[in-house]
């Protein structure tokens, strides 16, 4: 996942259902065309399971449970 941070989409709303929806914190798109194209069927699997949106969230939303990803 080298490279993700640079993907993801700054915050400019409040969170709701709309705000925190993956697409609007990460450039899928962008992210997946940046990869290797032998992996690319690996990527687009991997982003679209619940782990991945889950790391995308806890990204964008850094809390005090862990500062290490900010």
């Amino acid at each position: 996942l080298k490279g993700y941070r640079s993907f993801l989409r700054p915050i400019t709303q409040a969170p709701s259902e709309k705000a925190t929806d993956a697409s609007s914190l990460f450039d899928l798109q962008g992210f997946l065309k940046s990869r290797d194209r032998s992996h690319q069927k690996f990527y687009t699997l991997m982003t679209k399971t619940q782990m991945f949106i889950r790391f995308i969230e806890e990204c964008s939303f850094v809390s005090d449970k862990d500062t290490s990803l900010a």
